[in-house]
């Protein structure tokens, strides 16, 4: 039976996101998983 899990990052600081990301890469593949992604999705700018 094929298992899929979905994982959202949210962040203010993109190269904390986007060293979280390399981390969880590189643990999918020591470990043989197939990995698809990240896709990066648009940034919210709020004006106050």
């Amino acid at each position: 039976m094929v298992q899929k899990a979905r994982i959202s990052l949210t962040g203010t600081d993109s190269g904390k996101v986007d060293s979280i990301c390399k981390q969880i890469r590189e643990i999918s593949q020591k470990t043989g998983v197939f990995i698809s992604g990240p896709i990066p999705l648009p940034t919210k700018r709020l004006k106050v």
